[in-house]
Formats: structure tokens, C-alpha cells, sequence
């Protein structure tokens, strides 16, 4: 929603998916020249921020636990792909120094044709902030000077993010489109996709204009 709203001239916003899955041509859009990309990875139980610079060749993994940057390889290889930086059949090498890859390069080809580095906006000291600190992450990149993160307080990051999450969904509830999928035997519970391909057979319509509307502000509260 950030990227949505900022419309920012120097970033792109590309969804990772699943990494481990093959990339297909209807999926890969070739980025616009000059823009860096910022995708969120997910891996290990840990959320962190990718940030490509397609000038200088340069990957960094915004990450307060400093994990291991092999761990972020196959999400790496799969934004290439996206967004047409490598091809859908190339399979680039990865190499690092030491064991502990504190710096990798990225081989397509047998050249050496990238460089993966690690950074953090802020230490993480627990093991539940990572997803608060990857929003605060793309909050920094996408609306510059709204929010300064290393001065937040560590009890307060959710709260932050949280606070400006119901900020974008206010913004944009009227162009926010929610596909429900299937409504279970208890009426209290609602279950919401935004799949289109979730299967028809377990559609069910509603039948009056209030329930409907009641369920989808229950669907936006329950998934906050």
C-alpha cells in the first residue's frame, strides 16, 4: 500500500511470492531503468527488506539480526527473474568468503555480475519485531521523513506500523477490492482470499446488501 500510495520515482515495489517456485513468462515485467527494487523476503521464520540497485549491481538485505545472506538466495534469484534482470533459465551461482557470508557475489554465466551485502535500519533484540521492522523499512524508503525509526522506541515499532496500516486502509478502502471465497457453517467466522483462482464451489452469496457489507468490515478487522 505504501508503494501504491508514494508512487515513488526511485523505487519499485515487486512481490517475491513463493522463492522456491519457477518463474513463468506471464510474471516477469522488466523493471523501468533508473529505479532500485524493493521486494519483502520471508525465509527462516524472518522477514527482510531487499533493496536492488541495478547501477552499481548492488543487493542489500536490510536486516537487524544479520542473518546468514545465503539464506536469501533463492529470493534473489527469483526478483532477477521478475523483473527480467537475469533469464527464466539461467540458475546463478552464489559464493561467499567464509561460512558465515557476511558478503556473497552473484555468478551468471561464470561472471561475476552482482554483490550482495547486508545492513539494518535498526538492531533487532528480540525475535518478533522483524515483521515491524521490515514496514518501518519500506516506511523510511517509500514516505522519506514521516517516520524515524532508530528513535523509536523497540515496544513501540507495532504500534507504529499498525497506526499506519489503518492509515492506508482508511485511505484506500474504496479501491481495495476483497474477493470472498467461501462463508463456513459458523456464521460468526468469515473467510476471506484474494485469489481469484479459490474454488467457486465453496462461493456463497449473501443475501441482503447490510450482511454483506457487516461481513466485509468484520473480514478487514479480523485480518488487522
Amino acid at each position: 500500500m505504501l508503494a501504491h500510495v508514494a508512487h515513488h520515482p526511485r523505487f519499485l515495489y515487486v512481490h517475491c511470492q513463493i522463492p522456491t517456485n519457477d518463474v513463468t513468462r506471464e510474471e516477469v515485467h522488466p523493471y523501468p531503468k533508473g529505479k532500485n527494487v524493493v521486494s519483502v523476503l520471508h525465509g527462516s521464520d524472518h522477514y527482510v527488506v531487499l533493496e536492488l540497485n541495478a547501477t552499481d549491481r548492488t543487493i542489500w538485505i536490510c536486516d537487524g539480526k544479520h542473518y546468514d545472506l545465503l539464506t536469501w538466495t533463492c529470493h534473489i534469484t527469483n526478483i532477477l527473474k521478475r523483473t527480467g534482470m537475469i533469464g527464466l533459465d539461467v540458475t546463478p551461482e552464489y559464493g561467499a568468503k567464509s561460512d558465515y557470508a557476511a558478503q556473497l557475489y552473484v555468478k551468471v554465466d561464470g561472471k561475476h555480475e552482482w554483490s550482495v551485502k547486508s545492513t539494518a535500519l535498526v538492531s533487532q533484540i528480540d525475535d518478533h519485531n522483524c515483521g515491524p521492522i521490515a514496514c518501518l523499512k519500506l516506511w523510511t524508503l517509500f514516505q522519506p521523513g514521516e517516520v524515524d525509526a532508530p528513535k523509536l522506541d523497540v515496544k513501540d515499532y507495532r504500534a507504529a506500523v499498525v497506526s499506519k496500516c489503518n492509515q492506508l486502509l482508511k485511505k484506500l478502502e474504496g479501491g481495495l477490492v476483497w474477493n470472498k471465497r467461501r462463508v463456513v457453517e459458523d456464521k460468526d467466522v468469515v473467510e476471506w482470499a484474494l485469489d481469484e483462482r479459490a474454488p467457486e464451489e465453496v462461493s456463497r452469496k449473501r443475501n441482503s446488501r447490510e450482511e454483506e457489507q457487516e461481513a466485509f468490515s468484520t473480514g478487514i478487522v479480523a485480518n488487522n
